[in-house]
């Protein structure tokens, strides 16, 4: 059993509430984007910090894909990793709500025989790789983010719940 002394909980204490908050706020719906924006190619995403500070290679499925998957009522696993408060505001139709902080407890409920979509708020919000970088450490082959997050399949028009 390891003992911690008071200053060395507390300074642990302040970095899971500072790395939590961070978290909920990166995820938070993202302001909308300024009109005419302009789009960068994935390798002048990699230089900017937004990106810089998600996981690397991480297999992404898009929003119009998914879609497809949907409507042809391809097999799959559409996982909403956002906060249980974020879920039950709005949703994609058919997605299961396994926040990331619980995702390790509630390996039981993902199927290995499947593919598995991820998602999180889109923009900033890194919860959607994160949630495809501990489940393919987990020995998960078949995981994908969606791209943009909710926010891109908002944009495009397909039903929420």
């Amino acid at each position: 059993m390891i003992l911690y002394t008071q200053s060395v909980r507390a300074s642990l204490l302040r970095w899971i509430l500072t790395t939590t908050l961070w978290t909920l706020a990166a995820c938070a719906a993202p302001a909308p984007a300024p009109q005419g924006r302009v789009l960068l190619a994935p390798e002048a995403q990699a230089e900017t910090p937004q990106a810089s500070s998600r996981p690397a290679g991480i297999p992404k499925i898009s929003a119009e894909t998914l879609r497809r998957k949907q409507v042809f009522k391809d097999p799959f696993l559409l996982l909403d990793v956002r906060p249980a408060q974020n879920y039950a505001m709005e949703h994609i139709a058919g997605a299961k709500n396994i926040p990331l902080d619980e995702l390790s407890f509630n390996l039981h409920e993902i199927p290995r025989d499947l593919d598995v979509v991820c998602y999180c708020g889109g923009g900033a919000c890194p919860l959607g790789a994160m949630a495809v970088e501990r489940l393919r450490l987990k020995g998960y082959d078949r995981v994908f983010e969606l791209e943009g997050g909710i926010e891109e399949w908002k944009r495009r028009g397909y039903p929420l719940h």
